[in-house]
């Protein structure tokens, strides 16, 4: 019962989370999406944890956490689809295609058990408890665990793993642009499926070596974990359930992302020449060191490629090949070549690294420690001890 109570609590949360994407002024299909998915999992964790007093409404609100489960995964799939790719045509039947196996699930149940009376279903339900259930209904159990579960959540894992890699392409920051987060998340889901499968497939129906809630409750448990730091990082990262309206920043770049992929997708068919190819490698060096736009928090690759007037993919594939670095790393590299030289012509006793980091370009803490670890091979801090042969309890580094 205990359990059973906390699970409910952590349930609220979930349709709280709902909730704060209502009241945000601004919405996109994302955000739509995403308050679906946060609506169907609190009444999957409800109508799992209630399912004995709701049959007493009607015996077919029994197996009722299956149909949202299976309406669920694949909202969060189009969820991430829609924040990543920008905004899915429903119009357009392709769209749909998610949502067959839910389609297939409802229509078993109807054909098998929705369509009949009351005093049926409860003679149905009866044969589903045994240990003999009907084939239809194994079709419905073990298809969410062993096809549709992993299905959505591997496909959902390649959309995000195409996004970074897309971001690390076109543009030379993270802040607003990345959905990293939501792959901790996706990591989460993995061990709710897992668990699942051990305490409730293996452990209960193939071992017997558990009881029937056991799996259930652990993999609730799991799983309302998971939502709350999908609340907690959400409310982090900036326009996910709530509005942030002295920083429009989050809705222009996911503007920028939509634009930045179709700027590219205009000159795929373009080809480029290895003379033209080294011609604009030089132009980029020089534009790069004397106009150094680097400086710019935010520029994109798109920005860059207007003012050079070269087209995008032609950068892109000259800073792959001629420099051997994607646009991100291509950067932020200028960018700690910067904040070294800042930091070799400043009086650290009047000025933070991150002070000077701000400076040179970056707009995040976490970031300019994460990308100059990266290209320095040192942290901040360890390279001006390496530099100046100073203590670090002498620098005012706030790093």
């Amino acid at each position: 019962m205990l359990l059973q109570i906390l699970i409910t609590i952590g349930a609220s949360q979930v349709l709280t989370l709902a909730f704060l994407i209502w009241l945000k002024k601004e919405r996109n299909q994302a955000d739509y999406l995403l308050s679906l998915e946060l609506l169907l999992m609190f009444l999957v964790i409800i109508f799992y944890n209630y399912h004995d007093e709701l049959a007493l409404f009607s015996p077919a609100w029994t197996f009722a956490s299956f149909w949202f489960a299976y309406l669920a995964l694949p909202t969060f799939y189009l969820y991430i689809r829609s924040a990543s790719k920008g905004t899915i045509d429903f119009y357009n039947w392709k769209n749909w295609l998610p949502f067959v196996p839910f389609t297939l699930v409802m229509a078993l149940f109807w054909q098998n058990y929705l369509q009949f009376d009351a005093v049926e279903q409860q003679a149905i339900t009866a044969q589903i408890m045994s240990l003999s259930p009907p084939i239809w209904y194994k079709l419905v159990y073990y298809g969410i665990f062993f096809l549709v579960f992993p299905l959505y959540l591997l496909a959902s894992m390649r959309l995000l793993q195409e996004h970074e890699h897309y971001i690390l392409t076109k543009f030379s920051y993270k802040e607003n642009v990345s959905l990293a987060w939501l792959n901790r998340f996706l990591w989460g889901e993995g061990f709710v499926w897992l668990g699942f499968l051990l305490f409730e497939v293996v452990g209960h129906h193939f071992l017997n070596i558990f009881g029937h809630d056991h799996g259930f409750q652990a993999a609730f448990i799991i799983l309302i974990a998971s939502i709350i730091y999908l609340g907690v990082y959400g409310l982090r990262y900036q326009g996910v359930f709530v509005d942030r309206n002295a920083s429009p920043e989050p809705d222009i770049a996911r503007k920028e992302v939509v634009v930045e992929k179709e700027e590219t997708a205009r000159y795929q068919s373009s080809s480029l020449q290895e003379e033209r190819a080294i011609a604009y490698a030089k132009s980029i060096k020089t534009y790069m060191e004397q106009e150094r736009p680097y400086l710019e928090p935010r520029i994109t690759i798109g920005e860059l490629a207007s003012r050079m007037n070269i087209p995008v993919n032609h950068l892109s594939q000259v800073i792959n090949e001629q420099f051997e670095q994607n646009f991100f790393d291509f950067v932020n590299t200028y960018r700690v070549r910067a904040f070294q030289q800042l930091v070799q012509e400043r009086d650290l006793q009047s000025f933070t690294l991150l002070a000077l980091a701000y400076e040179a370009g970056f707009n995040s803490k976490s970031s300019f420690n994460a990308i100059f670890k990266k290209i320095a091979d040192m942290t901040p801090s360890e390279y001006v001890r390496s530099l100046r042969k100073l203590p670090s309890t002498k620098m005012s580094t706030n790093s």
